[in-house]
């Protein structure tokens, strides 16, 4: 339907209207956190959607808002604007998140320095600046929180380290671990719930846990997401799935690199966020997740 309506809107309104979105988004964090904290879910900032949408959403505005300021115009709103969605990425805990900032903020820096739009001494200094605003901003919605992700993380590794895999990181690495055995099961095709369902006990003895064949003992199919795009896809699709996600963001890629370097490196930002989220999470397999980050991409190329 977008693309037989055909929009077209203006840059400068989109901008600023990306602007907007970090800053209303921020805002609202805000309020939840420090202002009216019984709407936290335990202890953590979930908006109005829930938590993985929300903290999704608040680091694609927090990233290309920042890639807005560093190579569209230095104007400071759109800073502000990035540090506002950082407030409310920071108050959801979530890490695989976290990691997509970084990850992007560091691609689209390179990706200027390649461009020659940002020198080396500059990309130092946006760097420094870069980490002490985070590192502030962390550090203060995190003292406010309830939920001490910080202290819960230490734990986590601890646990792990006992052999306890029990806890978030912990099921993840088995979820990981799973797919991989999945994927050497049947490599060019994946598996089914069903087919995954049939096989729980060889995936387990190849995973080394136990937690497919407790999961078939239900008698349910084992749907499950791994908690990583790259592993959910080539344990559900195989190479063959493998192989169309990576063309998938090629295309992407491909189609960016044609628009002008402020639409190229803006749609890249939020490319990137959306793979280096997914190096924990499963944002292109997620609804909210996926529907915000096409209708992003469509909007920068109207």
């Amino acid at each position: 339907l977008l693309f037989k309506i055909k929009p077209q809107i203006s840059k400068d309104r989109l901008f600023d209207l990306i602007c907007l979105g970090g800053i209303v988004n921020g805002v609202i964090a805000i309020f939840h956190i420090f202002i009216f904290p019984d709407m936290l879910y335990h202890g953590r900032y979930t908006g109005y959607s829930g938590i993985n949408e929300t903290g999704f959403i608040c680091g694609a505005f927090g990233i290309v808002n920042l890639a807005l300021y560093l190579f569209y115009k230095n104007k400071y709103m759109f800073l502000i604007a990035s540090v506002l969605s950082i407030v409310g990425v920071a108050g959801s805990g979530l890490r695989g998140v976290i990691l997509g900032i970084f990850f992007s903020f560091f691609i689209i820096l390179i990706i200027g320095f390649i461009f020659k739009k940002i020198s080396f001494q500059k990309i130092l200094k946006i760097t420094l600046i870069f980490l002490c605003l985070f590192s502030a901003t962390a550090y203060i919605v995190f003292k406010e929180l309830p939920s001490k992700r910080m202290e819960y993380t230490k734990t986590e590794i601890n646990a792990i380290s006992g052999g306890d895999y029990t806890t978030s990181i912990g099921q993840r690495l088995v979820m990981y671990k799973e797919a991989l055995a999945i994927f050497s099961l049947s490599p060019l095709v994946g598996m089914s719930a069903k087919s995954q369902l049939d096989n729980a006990e060889q995936i387990s003895k190849i995973s080394g846990f136990d937690k497919a064949i407790k999961e078939a003992q239900k008698g349910e199919p084992l749907w499950g997401k791994k908690h990583n795009d790259v592993l959910t896809i080539m344990a559900k699709r195989g190479l063959i799935g493998l192989l169309c996600l990576l063309f998938f963001y090629f295309t992407l890629i491909n189609i960016f690199y044609k628009q002008h370097f402020v639409i190229f490196i803006t749609g890249i930002s939020v490319i990137v966020f959306c793979i280096g989220v997914g190096f924990s999470g499963d944002p292109i397999s997620g609804h909210p997740e996926s529907t915000f980050f096409m209708l992003f991409l469509f909007s920068l190329l109207s």
